[in-house]
């Protein structure tokens, strides 16, 4: 949720079924000019990374673990049942993937 020109969280998941690694370079949307990706690194510190590789056969969990996307600043308010897309931009290829806002 956020309010246009706020910062959000944005928390998903990627399944790598295959047999080789993945590597997740960035997201963007539509609802953001910019989208980075945070580590909690611990005692209360943040860092930016610039992309995360998805070993075969793993889950990147971004509900649970100590990273997460941030979108920023919003372009419109994002208010609990909508809905946007993020496009997810791997190495060799993208993808989109819709988000439900909580």
């Amino acid at each position: 949720q956020g309010a246009i020109g706020e910062r959000s969280r944005v928390r998903f998941r990627v399944v790598n079924e295959g047999s080789v690694n993945m590597h997740l370079l960035g997201i963007s949307t539509e609802v953001a000019e910019h989208a980075v990706l945070i580590a909690d690194v611990g005692d209360g510190k943040l860092v930016q990374l610039e992309s995360i590789n998805i070993p075969a056969d793993s889950t990147l969990d971004l509900t649970t673990s100590h990273l997460r996307y941030e979108i920023y600043p919003l372009n419109r308010t994002l208010r609990a049942d909508d809905e946007f897309a993020i496009n997810l931009d791997f190495v060799t290829w993208k993808t989109q993937a819709q988000v439900h806002v909580h």
